[in-house]
């Protein structure tokens, strides 16, 4: 079924964030009204609160208010992703508002339809740092437009999908808060040590901690095949993720052979927004290298497990210790060096619990891994949903 397309700009006013200058002045900031950052994104979904960054009245005057149940849309960092506003508040300059949206449109259809283009418009996103998408941009996306009941009903159908992959990933945290507290149980906090383990430095307890580099060109030197490459991306606390991996040649490879990933090696990232998200290289990943942005920990295994590093290192009292590390000196890019790796202390209890430890988390996993191979078949058939829904083929 074939339906009008029509301009974003066509449909709404097009405004941009703004952030008063200088950051941080008190005449503009903490203040009483809310402001959207990409930081709020990562939590609510659809519909987003404000919660880590205010004005004050003068600063909102030189910001960009926007109104509750106005749609905005990220134009840098994460771009592309929508979101509906839940409160009054201003808006981060990496935001685009949609005001005013026209009677011939419903928020939730469009909402749904931006956040299908997410890949393609990450895929026009230009800039060194940060990928970012111009207004201009945006004002040309085009929306098919079925009338409008036929709209809401897709909006409906993508909502309830939408639903049930929510509920899905909830499940999937639950599985890593069982996980975290076996290890409380077994260890206690890894803080305060109440259970008086041996404590010794990082570097005493494993064999390598270290971090590689980028090939000559960045981006441009990627293959499309070869030894893989890992970057801070594909790092997640207890995961890895597969989108985006990069792949280089031997000769490059040669180049970092200092850095390359072997079997139970911990993958660490330190610089960044990612900065102290860990897990452990998946075996099929290999050979490989990393980057300058991902430390490889390697431990003694008749001191260290490698599986209780991870979930230390992960767990909250000890992340909340190395952020504080990694933002000391309230530098912009949080970083982690290597020697204050290899300084930080932790806990080191018998290698023989730590294996017990082992076996009763791997149990656990198991279990998650099976749910996210049905979260994996899900987001195929989400997505043949999205495409049927925005082709005509899934309401008449």
């Amino acid at each position: 079924m074939s339906w009008e397309k029509v301009k974003i700009e066509n449909l709404c006013v097009i405004v941009r964030g703004s952030s008063p200058r200088p950051h941080g002045d008190p005449r503009y900031y903490n203040g009483p009204i809310p402001r959207l950052m990409i930081e709020d994104l990562t939590r609510d979904g659809k519909y987003v609160t404000p919660k880590v960054d205010s004005l004050t009245v003068e600063g909102a005057n030189l910001s960009r208010p926007m109104l509750k149940g106005d749609l905005v849309i990220t134009v840098s960092g994460r771009t592309g992703v929508p979101a509906i506003l839940n409160v009054d508040c201003c808006i981060h300059d990496g935001f685009v508002g949609l005001r005013n949206l026209s009677k011939k449109v419903d928020i939730n259809y469009i909402f749904h339809y931006l956040n299908s283009l997410t890949f393609v418009t990450n895929q026009q996103a230009v800039g060194a740092i940060f990928k970012n998408l111009t207004t201009d941009q945006l004002k040309n996306i085009e929306i098919p437009l079925p009338p409008l009941p036929i709209q809401k009903r897709i909006a409906e159908i993508l909502d309830a999908a939408d639903a049930l992959k929510r509920k899905d990933q909830e499940l999937l945290k639950k599985y890593d808060e069982l996980a975290q507290a076996i290890f409380i149980d077994m260890f206690g906090d890894p803080v305060k040590n109440e259970k008086g383990w041996e404590v010794n430095l990082l570097q005493n307890v494993t064999t390598k901690i270290g971090s590689g580099a980028t090939p000559t060109g960045g981006k441009t030197a990627y293959k499309t095949e070869g030894i893989t490459l890992i970057r801070s991306m594909n790092v997640y606390d207890f995961s890895f993720k597969w989108k985006d991996l990069a792949f280089i040649n031997d000769a490059q490879a040669t180049k970092l052979n200092n850095v390359t990933v072997m079997s139970k090696d911990i993958l660490f990232n330190i610089t960044g927004a990612s900065v102290c998200r860990c897990s452990i290289v998946p075996d099929e990943l290999l050979p490989a290298r990393v980057n300058q942005h991902v430390a490889i920990i390697r431990t003694k295994p008749e001191v260290l497990n490698p599986i209780f590093l991870n979930h230390l290192l992960v767990s909250n009292r000890i992340k909340t210790k190395l952020l504080g590390i990694g933002s000391g000196g309230g530098a912009v890019m949080e970083a982690i060096t290597k020697d204050q790796l290899e300084q930080f202390e932790i806990i080191v209890p018998p290698v023989k619990l730590q294996d017990e430890f082992e076996q009763l988390i791997n149990n656990v996993f198991l279990q998650k891994s099976t749910e996210i191979k049905i979260i994996n078949n899900s987001d195929v058939l989400f997505n043949s949903l999205i495409q049927k829904a925005f082709n005509g083929e899934l309401v008449a």
